[in-house]
């Protein structure tokens, strides 16, 4: 039998702890700090500040104080049990002096964390060893354990990054993100979208968000890495759509069969295929939650770099917490791809739905009390873009208004722009009318000459 003073423990640092959850209840600020770390109530080895830690966090997201009383009360809501905590969060409130050391105590509870998440990690690993499992789940284990364990902080100094930025100002080529369209990056400053940027494309049924956003994401994979959420369509219907698009192919016909195609369309659909599989575009269609999109997106990034990610659409997130106001929970959401955009260094799309007020203007022009659920989109989001329709019609090519409602440091306006309804084209206006497109094929490459696109 081991004796108790043989028996180690995992690493931790309770001062430490306290240290961290003090400061947060005397200085709010401090939790910014936290987020910067990556700092979750996971990271804590202590069950009891593991809980304390979550509940200042949910007080601070609702914009409340943050003390004793308000996290105790926080307590009692989460856990629907009689406040007990009062006495040891008082404690917790007046152990520190000064918050001047909070950030390395912040530090300190992260780094024992990795310690305890890579014994933990090295324990699986043994264990699938010593099973024999096939080297492949034993390798891709290696490279998700490596990827969760990564927690650098390479932020510069205001002052070092000034060169940078003066360099910028004068560049011919700016580091923003092309749209794909030359009147929209005209209309965008900078030229086009711009890292750590929510944007959100906004509006009613049938006007088109999907198939706009498809298009941006279309015309960008071809220099950019861009990942896809789309809670509404499934991955084939997706596929179908961005053939569509390159090919520009009648939707209809190639989601009907090859029955119904000619000798043309039966060559080029499958050269398409093989096309958009040699970009970089990841789509995802089973993530459902907030927390699932957020820990996807931090995976791209970290393991194969990432871009733009489109997400489609904002209302169709799934709300794990139903006591929580449908508009609180839209905030919340928005909030949250805002952080991840800057943290991440990535520009965040979503589409977002408009409510019927529109609809019962004479001018059916959107406007940002328009936007559906919360109000807290048009507040979070750097750029707001509206789409409407000229009039209704059906017509193969319709005319639709691409509307910057918001922009910070930018100009509003309206872009005129065409639709082509049976590929889903998006479509400079003065371009509207075309004669067939001719798609120049090479045998040798297999790839298709898509020059004769306006940019």
């Amino acid at each position: 039998m081991a004796w108790i003073e043989t028996i180690q423990l995992p690493p931790h640092n309770i001062d430490a702890e306290k240290g961290v959850l003090g400061g947060a209840m005397i200085d709010q600020n401090l939790l910014f700090s936290y987020e910067w770390l990556l700092l979750s109530y996971a990271d804590f080895y202590k069950r009891d500040h593991q809980i304390i830690y979550k509940a200042i966090c949910a007080v601070h997201s609702e914009n409340k104080v943050v003390d004793s009383v308000t996290v105790a009360e926080q307590l009692v809501k989460m856990w629907e049990i009689e406040n007990i905590w009062q006495d040891y969060l008082f404690d917790l409130q007046t152990h520190l002096l000064t918050t001047s050391s909070c950030g390395e105590y912040a530090q300190i509870v992260k780094e024992c964390s990795i310690y305890r998440q890579t014994l933990n990690n090295l324990r699986k690993l043994s264990c699938y060893c010593m099973e024999q499992r096939p080297l492949e789940e034993i390798q891709s284990f290696m490279e998700k354990s490596y990827t969760e364990m990564i927690w650098t902080n390479n932020e510069l100094d205001f002052c070092d990054e000034i060169p940078t930025f003066q360099a910028e100002l004068y560049a011919e080529k700016r580091s923003s993100l092309s749209s794909g369209f030359g009147l929209i990056d005209t209309m965008l400053t900078g030229g086009g979208f711009k890292r750590g940027q929510l944007i959100c494309v906004a509006g009613r049924p049938w006007t088109g968000k999907s198939s706009i956003m498809t298009c941006l994401a279309m015309e960008q994979i071809e220099k950019y890495k861009v990942a896809m959420f789309s809670l509404e369509m499934g991955k084939m219907e997706i596929a179908y759509r961005l053939v569509s698009y390159k090919s520009q192919i009648s939707y209809h016909i190639i989601d009907t069969g090859v029955s119904t195609r000619d000798d043309y369309q039966k060559e080029i659909i499958p050269l398409t295929f093989d096309h958009i599989k040699e970009t970089w575009l990841k789509i995802y269609d089973k993530k459902f939650t907030i927390q699932d999109i957020k820990g996807t997106i931090r995976k791209l990034k970290l393991t194969k770099g990432l871009d733009i990610v489109y997400i489609d659409y904002l209302q169709l997130i799934k709300q794990v917490d139903s006591r929580e106001m449908r508009s609180a929970f839209i905030g919340s959401v928005t909030r949250e791809l805002k952080r991840l955009a800057k943290e991440m260094d990535i520009v965040v799309v979503i589409g977002s739905q408009l409510n019927r007020e529109v609809e019962k203007r004479v001018e059916n022009t959107p406007k940002l009390s328009d936007l559906r659920e919360s109000w807290d989109i048009e507040q979070d989001c750097d750029i707001v873009v509206f789409l409407s329709n000229e009039e209704e019609c059906n017509d193969p090519i319709q005319q639709k208004n691409v509307i910057v409602a918001k922009q910070r440091n930018g100009p509003k306006g309206s872009i005129p722009m065409s639709f082509v309804c049976n590929t889903m084209t998006l479509q400079n206006k003065k371009f509207a009318y075309r004669p067939p497109v001719s798609v120049v094929v090479s045998w040798r490459s297999q790839s298709i000459d898509n020059s004769w696109r306006w940019k």
